[in-house]
């Protein structure tokens, strides 16, 4: 019974169907369909097929995927840049995608987005009284979320001072 297709023993929807299903709910990689459909027990032909189907219909797309991944990610400061490359290279994107995705999200600069965001986890770092030491703690914040490097130590007098106010 292991080794038996979905489709072979009569189990679940249509790989077209079940495929559909995925993208009505949001946009998906291609490898994360790709993933899914394996890990439900579609066979591995069947699969690539629907795929190469829903990428010529239009409805699969990684570019579409990546730009909004990246948009959201990037909102209000959540994710930096890098973080959502890396996990963008994980869902199987190729890197010239990404690199038109983080250039799509990025068209506004961040600095509101990183000031809103140690607003938001102040208290954090108002705990700590040493000046210095509190700057390094909000630096290491935002780099640990992703955020360009160059934009975080450009900002950190501002952004700590922020936490004064």
């Amino acid at each position: 019974m292991g080794s038996r297709s979905k489709t072979d023993a009569g189990e679940g929807p249509p790989l077209r169907t079940f495929l559909l299903r995925k993208l009505a709910r949001r946009e998906h990689a291609c490898g994360e369909l790709r993933a899914a459909a394996l890990r439900a027990g579609y066979p591995p032909e069947a699969v690539e097929q629907g795929l190469a189907e829903l990428q010529g219909a239009g409805w699969l797309s990684d570019a579409r995927y990546a730009t909004a991944f990246a948009r959201a990610k990037s909102a209000g400061g959540r994710w930096g840049p890098l973080k959502i490359q890396a996990a963008l290279l994980a869902a199987g994107i190729d890197a010239a995608t990404i690199r038109q995705a983080l250039a799509v999200a990025a068209e506004h600069p961040p600095d509101d987005d990183l000031e809103r965001l140690v607003r938001r986890h102040g208290d954090r770092f108002r705990r700590e009284t040493d000046p210095a030491r509190r700057k390094k703690k909000v630096v290491d914040f935002l780099l640990r979320k992703g955020h360009a490097p160059e934009a975080v130590f450009r900002l950190a007098d501002q952004l700590s001072r922020v936490l004064d106010l």
